[in-house]
């Protein structure tokens, strides 16, 4: 995101002195496809992307296709936002992925001791007909 896009559409969550300043951003999910096609050239959306700079950094995450996915992969929405969140805050921490197997399962097993550490707990749920 650039400043102007920062500034008005998302809160600031300060840490304790000297901690890193986030800012997230809740995105339809047209402007998570224009985010993501501006900053990755990938011209469709996602449920999260982040974007580090020297203070912390900021956090688009698209309500709509967190729903949706929690939806389609039977796991309750609440937790699985909280991960969506999580993933955000390791990429801002400097972890990624897409570069390679082993920086993924860095990733990923990084993401999963934080949220076994957290009990935020991932169950599975049946989904009837409908929203």
């Amino acid at each position: 995101m650039d400043k102007g896009e920062r500034q008005g559409r998302s809160g600031d969550l300060r840490g304790e002195e000297g901690g890193q300043e986030v800012r997230i951003a809740l995105v339809q999910k047209a402007e998570m496809r224009l985010l993501k096609k501006r900053h990755f050239g990938i011209s469709r959306p996602t449920d999260v992307l982040s974007f580090p700079d020297e203070g912390g950094g900021d956090i688009a995450i698209c309500p709509e296709l967190v729903w949706q996915d929690a939806a389609r992969d039977r796991r309750e929405p609440g937790a699985y936002l909280a991960e969506v969140f999580l993933h955000g805050l390791l990429h801002l921490r400097g972890l990624r992925h897409g570069y390679g197997k082993r920086e993924l399962e860095k990733l990923w097993a990084r993401q999963q001791a934080l949220l076994l550490a957290a009990k935020v707990r991932t169950r599975v749920f049946h989904v009837q007909g409908g929203r």
